[in-house]
């Protein structure tokens, strides 16, 4: 930092003219002050690049960490996909089920705990199950309200596993029938401190009796899936887009 002394011991020379000579002060004092702002300009000029320097150049490292944040949050979201696709498949294919699908929970945008949405965000089924056409066919949150107040109604996760004729909504019937399902069963999807975020649902071609594997199966990937969801890319996308169209 350039020293100020000459500046300071400048600026009292011109004071002490100034009180010397007053009346030759006042014509000369545009001259006194052109050459007092120069002098400012002289010593302290670097002092006041080198700071602006300084600040752009923290702007600009600050802007680097920014992205570089960014770029590790967004690769991170997408390996967490891959896992809970993989996470998805292992379960079908271990309980011999024909579909499992997680299903996000949109809230009301006034942050309240009322459901207003919900929407497929993974998939994963079978040969024969694609053919059905059933990815194609749209199940609404009112075929599976009474089944989600169910669900979400106590802090200790309940799952529902029943056969296709002994579900109470016609839609859902509809649904299964169409797809050539006979049971299915439906986990909640909860963050680690218990905030509902989705549901898991997973479709066999047998009856509940005959797999006793799908229910516990179901439970245990729900548990996992629920702490890492909302890391997710395609988790984040769907529900900002969901939210984005609702406002």
């Amino acid at each position: 930092m350039a020293s100020t002394a000459p500046y300071v011991g400048l600026m009292d020379r011109i004071v002490r003219l100034i009180d010397k000579h007053p009346r030759r002060a006042v014509i000369a004092l545009p001259a006194l002050a052109a050459v007092a702002f120069m002098a400012f300009v002289f010593w302290q000029g670097p002092t006041l690049i080198g700071a602006h320097e300084a600040r752009k150049d923290r702007e600009f490292r600050q802007e680097i960490l920014r992205e570089e944040r960014e770029r590790r949050a967004q690769a991170h979201a997408i390996e967490v996909d891959e896992l809970v696709r993989r996470r998805l498949l292992h379960l079908r294919l271990r309980s011999s089920s024909s579909r499992a699908v997680i299903r996000a929970l949109v809230f009301d945008i006034d942050h309240s705990e009322q459901i207003i949405g919900i929407v497929d965000v993974f998939e994963s089924m079978d040969i024969r199950t694609e053919e059905t056409g059933i990815r194609t066919r749209p199940l609404p949150l009112s075929a599976i309200r009474r089944s989600l107040n169910y669900m979400l109604a106590s802090d200790i996760p309940r799952c529902i596993a029943r056969n296709v004729e002994d579900h109470e909504d016609p839609e859902l019937k509809a649904f299964m029938y169409a797809g050539n399902l006979k049971a299915s069963v439906a986990c909640p999807l909860k963050t680690l401190d218990g905030r509902p975020i989705g549901l898991l649902a997973v479709s066999i071609r047998t009856s509940i009796e005959e797999n006793d594997l799908v229910e516990p199966m179901t439970r245990d990937a729900a548990l996992e899936l629920g702490a890492v969801l909302t890391e997710a890319a395609s988790f984040k996308a769907v529900i900002k887009g969901k939210k984005e169209a609702i406002e």
